[in-house]
């Protein structure tokens, strides 16, 4: 007869493997899933990914790239953003350097959140 605890073990090690593969498996989808976004950003700012393709979608066809961004406004865009916050950016983020696009934003929320607090004292 044999041992019980070979099987056993042997089931657990097949186990630990297929759950090592599973979550290799779910890293290099979520890496694809990555590029592929990446991809499609980078053309709808007027770029390109170097070695991206689109998708297949079920019938083996290629998914359509998406347009490309109207330049246009989004320059508009940051010239808005820039002219409405011109005077924040001295006050929040400092005229040492020039804020990047949204990040003027992102100092605002955070200043309002910390002035919020002292407000409460």
């Amino acid at each position: 007869m044999e041992p019980v605890w070979k099987e056993v073990d042997i089931a657990a090690f097949k186990e630990a493997l297929k759950s090592l593969n599973q979550f290799n498996q779910k890293t290099q989808e979520r890496i694809n899933d990555e590029n592929n976004l990446r991809g499609q950003l980078a053309i709808m700012l007027g770029s390109e990914m170097k070695g991206w393709q689109p998708r297949k979608t079920e019938t083996d066809e290629d998914e359509p790239a998406p347009e490309p961004l109207d330049l246009r406004l989004f320059q508009l865009a940051r010239e808005l953003e820039r002219d409405l916050t011109q005077d924040l950016a001295d006050t929040v983020v400092g005229a040492e350097k020039s804020p990047e696009f949204g990040e003027v934003a992102y100092k605002y929320r955070e200043g309002v959140s910390q002035s919020s607090r002292f407000q409460k004292c």
